[in-house]
């Protein structure tokens, strides 16, 4: 069908669009759905989200995310078991960080193994509520016996006055089948402050 053709099929003689085509004109896949948000207004060591199932893609975003002390990095874990174990073992990584008083990007090609946790940006300074972490994180595959895949950007404020961001691709390097993800601060610093909201995608 045509452009012209599929548009004619949503509009009515006088040139209004009819009344519920666009909800029934399909959009050749799914749509983000919010699944849980959770809002942090007192000191917590991590934010999980437990129980997932049901989607294909998840997506993962943080806003005004304060922490208790300095150095905090973000960092995201998995569990096979609702949250009673953590991964222990690999995750690869390359990180792309830059900062306005860093002169170029700096890309690390890292290997988190010994961590047991894939690190999200390379610091976070906050110690006021204007001082701020924002970002996302996009998880591929958690629930299939397959590698699991991360993407996240990163934008932080930090405590000498600089904007800073990073870049992370990622993978869990097991084939496991994951059912919950964990975020915290590296260092055993709290959050104190901020807003996790975690979104499913479905192919169909």
């Amino acid at each position: 069908m045509s452009k012209s053709r599929n548009l004619a099929a949503l509009l009515d003689s006088s040139g209004d669009v009819v009344a519920g085509a666009l909800d029934n004109a399909g959009g050749g896949g799914g749509a983000w759905e919010v699944i849980s948000s959770q809002t942090v207004t007192s000191a917590v060591s991590s934010v999980d989200f437990t129980g997932m199932s049901g989607y294909d893609k998840y997506q993962l975003m943080w806003s005004n995310v304060v922490c208790s002390g300095h150095p905090g990095g973000l960092a995201l874990n998995f569990s096979t078991d609702d949250g009673s174990t953590w991964h222990t073992g690999w995750f690869d990584s390359l990180i792309a960080y830059s900062s306005e008083n860093v002169a170029d990007t700096i890309v690390a090609d890292t290997n988190s193994s010994s961590y047991g946790r894939l690190p999200l940006n390379k610091m976070m300074h906050q110690y006021n509520t204007n001082e701020i972490s924002v970002g996302q994180a996009l998880i591929y595959n958690m629930h299939e016996a397959v590698y699991t895949h991360v993407e996240s950007t990163t934008i932080n404020d930090t405590s000498n006055g600089y904007l800073s961001y990073t870049d992370t691709r990622a993978r869990l390097a097991t084939t496991s089948v994951y059912n919950s993800i964990t975020m915290y601060l590296i260092n055993s610093v709290n959050f104190t402050g901020g807003t996790f909201t975690l979104y499913g995608i479905k192919n169909s």
